[in-house]
């Protein structure tokens, strides 16, 4: 009874949930950002940058829209498309039949993908209001974007040619050519697939964590805005909201291109190798401590500390990065003080001393 009525739902389509697993795998990545982008664009859509004024005959009106229109403008209408494109995406990946095929055709990455750069440019009207700021994230938002054009450019020089229709030119072919394996033809997972895999989960779930916080932090910086929609931080300590403004913006750029090379990897097989998404991960956590360091504190005192903690961290991180190494593990291992630092149950696992690396 229960399958009739997924069925009249178009919601099971009848066949066994282990043939599907490689598309399920690509199901869940997809979900997790549209869940992710459907978050942040809901609630800054409803708060956007600055707020809404208060007092005057513009009252619950934003405050952009008079004190920087063009941003507000622009901010609006890229929220709004990253906003619906998420939705879009949800709708489909839910009905097997939608989003079986829409994953074969590459029309749920193309959706994805176009919402991630709204929320690119979103972020760069609405996070800043002078122009050194804005040429800087715009910057990072143009070096996104050419790094997507040059990854799709190499994956379509890859992309093996296949049998053409007389009146399709080769390129419009492989735009449309499905890149996965058909159905009843599920590919085998073998263990160091699963290990890969479960690598990129974890990545993701860091640039989806990063990602959030940044945009609506972007968005609310700390100290709060005047009246006129500038920072507050601005103008009592420029030093400090450069600080944390760039390291913010680092932040959610480096999430963002996570998050698109992890897409583009259940696409294809040619992608970035699993070490950059990690060092993208590292320059994501690293802009985190600083924009926190710098954003958490009004006085030296304090900002002592947290900087202190924060080096603390890159320390103990850029130590496991070194004993990753092969030549520095064993070198490493020399060491009098490594018997004390759990060298022997290292040996016992064969020298793995940097298991828990980044």
């Amino acid at each position: 009874m229960a399958e009739k009525v997924l069925k009249k739902l178009h919601l099971w389509d009848g066949q066994d949930e282990g043939r599907d697993d490689d598309l399920e795998r690509k199901r869940k990545f997809l979900l997790q950002l549209a869940i992710l982008a459907a978050t942040i664009t809901y609630k800054t859509g409803l708060t956007p940058p600055s707020e809404f004024w208060e007092k005057n005959t513009h009252a619950g009106d934003p405050v952009l829209t008079k004190t920087y229109p063009t941003r507000y403008l622009v901010f609006f209408y890229c929220n709004a498309t990253g906003f619906m494109a998420s939705v879009a995406v949800i709708l489909m990946l839910v009905n097997r039949r939608l989003y079986k095929q829409g994953i074969r055709c590459n029309a749920l990455h193309v959706c994805v993908l176009a919402g991630l750069l709204s929320l690119l440019v979103a972020f760069a009207a609405g996070s800043c209001r002078k122009l050194i700021t804005s040429v800087y994230v715009i910057a990072l938002v143009a070096a996104v974007i050419s790094f997507l054009l040059l990854q799709i450019l190499f994956v379509v020089m890859l992309t093996p040619k296949p049998p053409l229709p007389p009146w399709l030119p080769p390129w419009v072919s492989r735009l449309f050519e499905p890149l996965s394996p058909p159905e009843g033809k599920p590919r085998v997972h073998t263990g160091r697939h699963t290990e890969q895999y479960m690598k990129r989960k974890y990545l993701m779930l860091l640039g989806i964590l990063a990602a959030s916080v940044t945009y609506q932090a972007g968005f609310s910086p700390p100290g709060g805005m005047w009246d006129n929609g500038n920072p507050i931080l601005h103008d009592m300590d420029l030093p400090r909201y450069h600080a944390f403004f760039h390291c913010n913006a680092t932040s959610f750029v480096a999430s963002v291109v996570v998050i698109v090379v992890l897409l583009q990897r259940t696409v294809k097989r040619h992608s970035a190798p699993l070490w950059a998404m990690q060092t993208a991960v590292v320059l994501d956590l690293l802009g985190l401590l600083g924009a926190y360091a710098a954003g958490s504190c009004r006085n030296w005192e304090r900002s002592v500390y947290v900087i202190a903690l924060a080096v603390a961290v890159v320390v103990y991180i850029t130590l496991h990065v070194l004993l990753s190494f092969d030549a520095v593990a064993t070198k490493a291992k020399k060491l009098k003080v490594w018997k004390y630092c759990g060298g022997e149950s290292s040996d016992q696992n064969g020298g793995n001393v940097a298991a828990g690396a980044v």
